[in-house]
């Protein structure tokens, strides 16, 4: 038993790296809210939260209120809630949206394929969050939230939103 989860411990870091510093997938979907169509790419010039969130994890609340307060704050700062609820809570998530006012500074998606999920968040964990600098690239991904991680998104948004975007050679 101890072994396996060793196993899943590092696969789950490697996923990491694996994603980490290339090119963020693009894909579409459209707002559960708003009902506006979303594209990744249409997004490029901006920083980019996507967000792994289920109704009933209360770290996830935690985690996109903090990325509310930063978009409110930060215009060039975009935050994609990717709600994996599944048949069960799917019910919850409007009235979570609405209760916490993600909507419209958070556009909230429902992977109720799990393909979104898949792509971004390999190990399924919530939450999980990717960032995507202004020029679409996978820079940083993290699960969980504590105590002070709010400050640290704070400080990658701020830093990434006042970088530049490399040139490929």
């Amino acid at each position: 038993m101890k072994v396996n989860k060793l196993v899943l411990i590092v696969l789950c870091l490697l996923s990491f790296d694996v994603l980490a510093n290339q090119r963020a997938t693009d894909f579409r979907a459209r707002d559960f809210i708003t009902k506006e169509k979303i594209q990744l790419s249409h997004l490029e010039g901006n920083v980019i939260a996507i967000s792994f969130w289920a109704t009933w994890c209360k770290p996830c609340i935690k985690e996109l209120n903090y990325f509310k307060k930063i978009a409110l704050k930060n215009k060039k700062f975009k935050v994609i809630a990717v709600a994996t609820d599944g048949p069960e809570t799917s019910a919850q998530i409007r009235g979570t949206v609405r209760k916490n006012k993600w909507s419209p500074v958070i556009n909230v998606i429902h992977d109720r394929s799990g393909n979104l999920t898949s792509v971004y968040n390999p190990t399924g964990i919530v939450p999980f969050v990717s960032l995507i600098d202004r020029c679409g690239n996978l820079v940083y991904s993290s699960q969980g939230f504590s105590q002070g991680d709010g400050k640290k998104y704070k400080s990658k948004v701020e830093s990434l939103s006042n970088s530049q975007c490399k040139e490929s050679k």
